[in-house]
């Protein structure tokens, strides 16, 4: 008698259910036959931080720069540090989830 795969397969990175013959996760794209690389996630993790801070001196100087340029009179923002920003955050967010459920 030969053993039957199982019916669901739950990915280990994030934990959404896939059906048996799923090969990556409709989730996360993570494939669903490897195991996650948590020391590069770690690295990705401290990266996404870095840029983080990166990102806001950033746009704290482009609002320094503007108040001095402008005097308070307008502004120009260039949206690239935001979304550098905003990016690095859902990334951030994503690998602190991923690594907690690891511990």
């Amino acid at each position: 008698m030969t053993s039957q795969p199982p019916a669901i397969i739950e990915c280990a990175l994030c934990g959404v259910p896939h059906r048996a013959g799923a090969v990556t996760c409709d989730g996360c794209g993570h494939p669903l036959d490897e195991r996650p690389d948590y020391d590069e996630m770690r690295f990705q993790y401290a990266r996404c931080k870095r840029d983080m801070a990166l990102a806001a001196a950033a746009i704290a100087g482009m609002i320094t720069l503007n108040a001095v340029l402008f005097g308070g009179a307008g502004y120009v923002i260039a949206t690239a540090p935001l979304g550098w920003f905003g990016w690095s955050w859902l990334r951030f967010r994503a690998l602190k989830k991923a690594l907690e459920r690891h511990r």
